[in-house]
């Protein structure tokens, strides 16, 4: 008999824990499975984010057990293996993903990252180049693990400089966008009863829906458009026409952007939310069908939507320090 991937996945980790709790206590090892689902969350965002972005040509995970059991005093593998095409080039990269929150999920401002040297370590002896990706409430960030100061024994490095050194941009393909104020996404409902003499309510069929720019002018449907109207702040304006009503959501006169990585996790939670379930990064991992599959999509929406004056793109952050792993084919690309 097979099995779905994302439930194979999870047979392997459930052959895992089960020699970790006693035989005759399955409350225990529904914890530890519990535990393991929402340790391994991080992983899988930053993975499927990675992958949305249209640059990483390869992701996927480590595994952690080490022999001799003695060597995780010197060395520890990483979360992750990512291969970017960075210029042309396949850049094989390491992983090691770090999560932290305020009291109220929020990012924290204030302290520090922790990085232990085992896994510079185990870096050094495969010659591949160590970076962190950094989840900081809802805000990730990818950064050279170099760029981390030994403090007495572990490195360590604050979120300010994490975001100043941001590779999410330059190595894996992420940008800043935004959905042009005045862009609108109408429906025309016809009115198949009489309108409630005391709500003003009535029974109604959805005719047409259908998109316009700041002009006015209608413009296609591009894959995806509509999911930005769940995360973008609009207006709603309701017009009576008689035997039918024009509802429209149009985006606010605001000076907002957003990143390509923050889209992608935001829609993820706007669409669980309209279902009524918690995001279940694993299973998303396996859903060939999900939005997250098609590769570089959110790209080839503003790219599409410029044409249409809905969409721009605003700019590419490079960081502040360029990697000597990449530094000679950013100077080779000018």
């Amino acid at each position: 008999m097979s099995f779905p991937r994302d439930t194979e996945s999870l047979l392997r980790q459930f052959l895992e824990v089960l020699g970790l709790a006693k035989a005759d206590s399955p409350e225990e090892v529904m914890k530890r499975l519990a535990h393991l689902q929402r340790a391994l969350a991080p992983e899988h965002e930053i993975s499927l984010i990675l992958n949305w972005l249209g640059k990483c040509r390869l992701v996927h995970r480590l595994a952690q057990e080490q022999l001799p059991l003695s060597s995780t005093d010197t060395y520890r593998v990483p979360d992750l293996l990512a291969v970017f095409d960075f210029e042309g080039r396949m850049v094989p990269t390491l992983i090691e993903v770090k999560t932290t929150s305020d009291s109220g999920g929020g990012p924290r401002l204030q302290g520090t990252l922790q990085i232990k040297p085992h896994q510079f370590r185990y870096a050094d002896l495969v010659g591949l180049p160590l970076l962190v990706a950094w989840r900081n409430g809802s805000l990730w960030t990818l950064f050279e693990a170099k760029r981390a100061k030994l403090a007495v024994k572990n490195y360590r490095i604050d979120f300010n400089t994490a975001l100043k050194e941001n590779l999410l941009g330059l190595l894996a393909g992420d940008f800043a966008y935004r959905l042009l104020p005045g862009t609108a996404i109408r429906m025309a409902i016809t009115k198949t009863s009489e309108p409630d003499p005391k709500t003003g309510g009535f029974d109604g069929v959805i005719r047409r829906v259908w998109f316009t720019n700041p002009a006015g002018d209608e413009v296609p449907s591009l894959p995806h458009l509509s999911s930005l109207f769940l995360i973008w702040d609009d207006d709603v304006i309701i017009e009576d026409v008689g035997g039918e009503v024009i509802q429209s959501f149009v985006i606010q006169e605001t000076q907002g952007m957003d990143f390509a990585s923050l889209t992608f996790g935001k829609v993820v939670h706007a669409l669980a939310d309209l279902a009524g379930k918690q995001v279940d990064w694993q299973r998303i991992v396996h859903d060939a069908g999900h939005l997250a599959h098609d590769v570089d999509r959110v790209r080839q929406l503003v790219t599409e939507g410029a044409k249409h004056g809905i969409l721009e793109a605003l700019f590419k952050q490079r960081p502040l320090t360029i990697p000597k792993f990449l530094s000679p084919i950013v100077r080779n690309s000018g």
